[in-house]
């Protein structure tokens, strides 16, 4: 039986190679594979940018234009009564990205990315939206620093400026006078141009909102990118509807392989069917981090799409919460009952601690993950040194009109023992110093341990203590900074530590860099074993899919095309 199934299979597979349409599919499979290569390597390094808008700033609002020369209208790119006046202001809108397959830097540029704007004037350019690098990168002209209470709100002010520039478009009011202080870069002739220091990944994008006095040179280019890119080019993204060319063309060579399959397969019906591997089944849980429970949600959502015959619980009703919470109860299931603990999986903030009973453990870095300190608004005080946080949960600093602000006491709202969030603000922040126990009930009053020199309560989850932050005047905890910035509750402000912004491009783990941050971990009793549900689904965070939903829950992989932070970052003992 096995013969004669191996010679007819055997037959058939001659057939189907030796047909013509299967010759002609191959032929033109290895076009495309040329075709695909050559384009790869003529794009591997690729800027492109695009205008989004390029129009005049319009102030008379439709109401009152009845009124005609009545009315005076004017813009200052300054929030002084001295700003300077904007004649014939113009606003446009750059956006620039990687549209290439390598990172592009400033410095792979042989001459610097200019944009120019042929019989107008720059006289404020900002950086409204960005992805991956820092955007005071990005400009090669920083602005000069602005005073500690400006600097502090400097974000919301950047916000404000774009949201009113945009609607000054076609309407506006009278004798407006436009807030970009934060944003002015005084000097930059008809021009501005990109920093040397920038860095692009595959996919990064940013854009430039640019404030022009004056009107464009008949004959000219409105605007006029200059700059060599060593080894790329530098393109305009103009918009474009529906498939390019070249799209069409190569869409139509790729189809050739895959009609001559299909002809072939009609020509010889009875060559069988082959299938994929099958999906493992059973059940995994996810216990432990609540701030990466979101993002495992998602993950395990999209990996049961995929997987059929998986089920993953991120977190269950009766569920242990806390990074050392949920490896504690992972090592307790292992030590007995081993089988159970296969389908078991910890999430920790942080490495787990080392030596002892963590030793059973097998940890797999995901991402790093940036936290940031958060108080209540009415404080007023949006800046403060890890010196003068470590003294505030101390006690030394009990009022916040010892820092400049109001006469309110500080209410520390802290994550219960176990956190992963509560270990790296202790040991980034605190310096290695342990909190205070808990001696508020109500975050308001030590109606727990009235001797405590703190008024301090916890909470056992993120969106717990962003709550509690937002409801108690005077109070000041810590969370994730995606967390942070998803809360739509109102009430919380984000703190600089040290003048340092909580991003990406700011972390480090040297004095000047910002500390608060660690790597997200995920933790098996002992390697599980191969093609099980847990190494599958290890294996699928590191696809490009998971990937995706780390960025989106603010996480950055710690493997990834562009980037490796398994020797820098995520190496052991980085955090």
């Amino acid at each position: 039986m096995r013969s004669s199934a191996a010679n007819g299979a055997g037959r058939i597979g001659n057939l189907i190679v030796h047909s013509w349409p299967v010759q002609a599919a191959g032929l033109a499979l290895i076009t495309v594979l040329v075709t695909w290569a050559v384009t790869l390597f003529l794009n591997r390094k690729r800027v492109a940018w695009r205008a989004y808008l390029d129009t005049p700033i319009n102030l008379a609002p439709t109401q009152l234009r009845y009124m005609g020369k009545r009315l005076t209208f004017k813009i200052y790119v300054d929030d002084t009564e001295d700003g300077h006046e904007v004649d014939v202001p113009w606003l446009v809108l750059l956006r620039i990205r990687n549209a290439g397959f390598v990172p592009v830097r400033g410095k792979d540029f042989n001459t610097p990315l200019t944009f120019t704007f042929a019989g107008r004037e720059v006289r404020g350019a900002e950086v409204i939206e960005h992805s991956g690098d820092s955007p005071e990168k990005i400009l090669a002209q920083l602005p000069k620093p602005a005073p500690q209470w400006h600097a502090q709100r400097q974000p919301q002010r950047r916000q404000r400026l774009a949201q009113r520039m945009l609607a000054l478009v076609g309407a506006g009011a009278p004798d407006t006078r436009v807030d970009a202080t934060a944003s002015q870069t005084s000097g930059l002739g008809s021009q501005i141009q990109l920093s040397k220091e920038f860095l692009l990944n595959r996919k990064d994008r940013f854009t430039l909102m640019v404030v022009l006095s004056g009107t464009p040179e008949k004959g000219a280019d409105s605007i006029k990118p200059q700059g060599s890119l060593d080894g790329g080019k530098v393109v305009d993204e103009s918009p474009r509807h529906g498939p390019s060319t070249r799209s069409l063309m190569f869409g139509a060579v790729a189809a050739l392989p895959l009609a001559g399959l299909l002809v072939g397969l009609f020509l010889n019906p009875n060559t069988g069917t082959t299938t994929s591997p099958p999906c493992p089944k059973g059940s995994l849980l996810l216990e432990g981090s609540t701030a990466f429970a979101p993002a495992a949600m998602q993950i395990a959502s999209q990996f049961e799409q995929s997987c059929h015959g998986a089920s993953i619980t991120v977190g269950a009703s009766n569920a242990v919460t806390g990074s050392v919470s949920g490896l504690n109860a992972l090592i307790s299931t292992g030590d007995q009952r081993p089988a159970a603990a296969a389908s078991q999986i910890a999430m920790s903030d942080g490495p787990a601690p080392t030596g002892g009973v963590y030793s059973r453990l097998v940890g797999t870095p995901i991402g790093v993950i940036i936290f940031t300190v958060v108080v209540n608004r009415q404080t007023h005080v949006y800046n403060l040194t890890s010196t003068q946080v470590q003294e505030i949960f101390s006690g030394t600093i009990a009022n916040w009109r010892q820092l400049g602000g109001p006469d309110l006491p500080v209410s520390i709202v802290s994550r219960i023992p176990g956190s992963g969030t509560r270990r790296a603000f202790d040991q980034f922040v605190l310096g290695g110093t342990a909190e205070p126990a808990v001696s508020s009930y109500d975050c308001t009053d030590k109606n727990a341990i009235p001797t405590s020199p703190v008024i301090l309560c916890d909470e056992p989850s993120t969106p717990q203590l962003l709550q509690s932050v937002a409801q108690v005047p005077g109070a000041i905890g810590y969370a994730e900074t995606s967390d942070v910035a998803a809360y739509s509750g109102g009430g919380i402000q984000p703190v600089q530590l040290d003048g340092i912004g909580d991003t990406f491009g700011n972390i480090g783990s040297r004095s000047g860099t910002y500390q608060f941050w660690t790597v997200e971990y995920l933790y098996t009793y002992g390697t599980p074993a191969p093609a099980s549900l847990a190494a599958e689904f290890l294996a699928y965070v590191n696809t490009a899919t998971a990937k995706d939903a780390l960025r989106e829950q603010g996480y950055m992989p710690c493997t990834d095309q562009h980037q490796d932070l398994m020797s820098t970052l995520c190496a052991p003992g980085a955090r």
